[in-house]
């Protein structure tokens, strides 16, 4: 993500011809650019298979899962399209300078998905937390009309914060940034209107993250030392109460520390290029290096996040391992010879314990 002062900004133009880093790091770049290729194809397959996990599971795409679904689905765009146009974009300089239209339209589908991603992962936080601590209410919050509802604000907000970029307004510009002379966009006129969409787009939602990743994480380890408690074994109602509150919480345990671990990702992955461009703009516009480095770590980031879910969660597991065979009986259905196994891979598909031994669920 390119955000930092002026001086690092240039437009475009057929005098612009400082392209040292082209120069200095060529084998670097080709090295970023190759693995970028990698990380993109990697993060376009784990994205789409956690996403047809979701959506062909009946109870995966109910409530929270319709929320990582589009969550999921935003990243498997980022990887097929808006990384490949920065890449493009951080790579043809030295070969021919983008238009400027071609660089409008890659921030706008570079930024958009950037800020309706990282809203649609404070949704899916509020949802957590709603189902942690007010289940009673949870049901009534997650239909499907406020779900599409959310959903839709939280893209009203990336594009209200992503298209003024587009449209160069309130003294932004669109052109070549340093040191890779890469699309960006800059304040370029007196303003601060840059900087407050990037706070509404990253800044923001990322702070609401911390603050509600850290309330759960916090209040569930509360209320476990709580049920810890000696009680009275004698009284069966209260053991049996006792029971299903440890239970309660062992699972809301481990959310929490799904969800915790999601955050400490978020954070390695996603923020030191907006807090680096932010805070040492000289450091981002003027070392190719980190600049390479930020935008691949940004990357490592969406093509990794779906292996969170699939580590931590056996249903998610599950469901990829059914879409996944799904895959191989269409590439190759002679794996498929015998009555029982056939018989065995349906109820697997279906949510059932096989009844025979052979494949396990």
């Amino acid at each position: 993500m390119d955000a930092g002062n002026a001086t690092n900004f240039t437009r475009i133009g057929p005098n612009t011809t400082d392209i040292k880093a082209y120069i200095t790091y060529p084998g670097w770049l080709t090295f970023w650019f190759i693995v970028m290729i990698f990380l993109c194809i990697l993060g376009a397959f784990s994205n789409s298979l956690l996403f047809m996990a979701i959506v062909t599971s009946r109870k995966l795409r109910k409530g929270s899962g319709t929320l990582i679904a589009h969550s999921i689905l935003i990243e498997a765009f980022l990887c097929v399209i808006g990384v490949p146009l920065i890449m493009a974009s951080t790579y043809m300089p030295q070969f021919g300078w983008p238009s400027k239209t071609m660089c409008k339209w890659t921030m706008l589908l570079f930024y958009g998905p950037i800020f309706a991603g990282t809203w649609a992962s404070v949704l899916i936080a509020i949802n957590r937390f709603v189902a942690i601590f007010f289940p009673h209410v949870y049901s009534k919050l997650t239909t499907p009309p406020l779900l599409a509802l959310v959903i839709a604000l939280g893209w009203a907000v990336a594009l209200a914060s992503s298209v003024p970029m587009f449209f160069e307004a309130g003294g932004i510009s669109v052109g070549a940034t340093k040191p890779w002379y890469a699309c960006g966009a800059r304040q370029e006129k007196p303003g601060y209107l840059y900087n407050f969409l990037v706070t509404v787009g990253t800044t923001a939602p990322a702070v609401a993250l911390g603050v509600i990743y850290v309330s759960i994480f916090t209040l569930v380890i509360i209320r476990a030392l709580i049920f810890r408690r000696k009680i009275d074994t004698t009284d069966k109602a209260a053991v049996a109460r006792n029971q299903r509150a440890q239970a309660m919480t062992q699972k809301r345990l481990k959310m929490a520390r799904m969800l915790f671990v999601s955050y400490i990702w978020f954070t390695v992955c996603y923020m030191p290029a907006p807090v680096t461009a932010s805070v040492a703009p000289v450091l981002y516009g003027t070392s190719p290096l980190v600049s390479l480095f930020l935008r691949m770590l940004l990357e490592i980031g969406y093509a990794t996040s779906p292996v969170i879910y699939l580590t931590m969660n056996a249903e998610y597991r599950s469901a990829a391992k059914r879409v996944l065979y799904r895959i191989l009986r269409l590439c190759r259905p002679s794996l498929l010879i015998r009555d029982d196994t056939i018989k065995i891979v349906t109820e697997y598909e279906m949510g059932k314990t096989p009844t025979n031994n052979g494949i396990s669920a």
